[in-house]
């Protein structure tokens, strides 16, 4: 997940955050706990299977990281216009482009 911005005079897009470390550190948290919590909760759920103490474990590690799902409202009437957006493609082909504000000279996709 990103945010990010366009460049009011070029309307180039600009990636501000890039949040994908965050939450990759996050897991990697809770992956490590894990095991750890499901022995735990093994103990007090005796009868129930690995699926239920599976998501039992990381719900609750997740409510004691104070993990919380994220929710972005925007009025309908400000949205101008939307777009999915690929990561990959955006890397692979852009980029350099919305970091440097030029093409790459290079690039199969720069334009003249």
């Amino acid at each position: 997940m990103y945010s990010g911005h366009r460049d009011t005079g070029t309307q180039k897009m600009l990636l501000d955050i890039d949040y994908t470390i965050a939450h990759n550190r996050l897991r990697e948290e809770i992956t490590e706990k894990l095991p750890a919590e499901i022995e735990k909760l093994r103990q007090k759920y005796k009868t129930a299977g690995e699926v239920e103490l599976n998501r039992r474990a990381y719900s609750q590690l997740k409510k004691a990281a104070n993990i919380k799902i994220s929710e972005i409202i925007l009025p309908v009437a400000e949205i101008v216009s939307v777009n999915k957006f690929d990561v990959g493609t955006y890397r692979m082909h852009f980029e350099q482009t919305a970091m440097t504000g030029r093409e790459d000279s290079g690039s199969p996709h720069a334009r003249s």
